[in-house]
């Protein structure tokens, strides 16, 4: 690894829902406390990962297992209840509104889902732009001539 910052870095981050998330914050991280306690839901217990910057990082799980919360928690769509988030060396936990529109309009954006039929020459450009790539050395214009792509399995 270079000495380049990792593009996100997440320490710590918790996401509880309910009545008092801080005070179940608090059982849970000290023991007695538990995931399903009265009143509150755990959505993010402990995360920790790191995404080299060029990398790309797949979140999988089974419907309702925190995938969402977790992106929502990184572009702070939604406030965390606990730990730390860094976008390329920034932390975003701490920004306030004017800092968050500045930083969400570098960020690259998210897929949620893969599109039945696409054009592949333009998903492998966005692909790229993303990865801070050139969108392909040699070819002038990147979308010509695109090429469809039936993903129908």
């Amino acid at each position: 690894m270079g000495l380049e910052k990792p593009a996100i870095q997440i320490n710590g981050l918790y996401k509880i829902y309910g009545a008092s998330p801080v005070s179940a914050l608090d059982r849970i991280r000290t023991g007695p406390g538990s995931e399903t306690e009265a009143g509150v839901f755990v959505a993010l217990k402990n995360i920790n990962l790191t995404v080299e910057t060029g990398k790309i990082c797949v979140i999988m799980g089974l419907s309702g297992s925190g995938k969402s919360t977790l992106l929502r928690c990184i572009n702070r769509l939604i406030d965390p209840t606990a730990g730390e988030i860094f976008v390329r060396g920034r932390e975003i936990t701490k920004a306030n509104k004017k800092e968050l529109r500045d930083i969400r309009a570098s960020m690259i954006g998210w897929s949620s889902s893969i599109l039945r039929c696409c054009l592949i020459c333009q998903s492998s450009t966005t692909w790229r732009w993303g990865c801070g790539l050139p969108a392909f050395p040699g070819r002038r214009d990147a979308s010509a001539p695109p090429t469809l792509s039936n993903l129908s399995g």
